[in-house]
């Protein structure tokens, strides 16, 4: 599922949790990281993609190489900014 309607689905249930506010920062954290993983993980990857694709041609391994540390350092500095305002 892509990430904004995800997030449209999940807006449902914020006023379940003890600390909405937390929780709209926890999804909107990850929620921003879609296209940082793969080429297909957002459409704005694929249409870039296509309209280079006859100056450089970047492989769905050569994009995942570096999107997944993109990802993972994104997603390490997040939590431990998460845990340093929510402590």
């Amino acid at each position: 599922m892509s990430n904004v309607p995800y997030v449209i689905l999940a807006s449902q249930w914020m006023d379940r949790f003890s600390e909405p506010s937390v929780m709209w920062l926890v999804l909107a954290m990850p929620s921003t990281f879609a296209g940082n993983l793969t080429i297909v993980g957002s459409v704005a990857n694929m249409i870039v993609m296509e309209l280079s694709r006859e100056t450089v041609h970047i492989g769905f391994f050569q994009f995942l190489k570096v999107g997944l540390t993109v990802t993972i350092l994104s997603v390490a500095v997040g939590v431990a900014i998460m845990v340093i305002l929510f402590r």
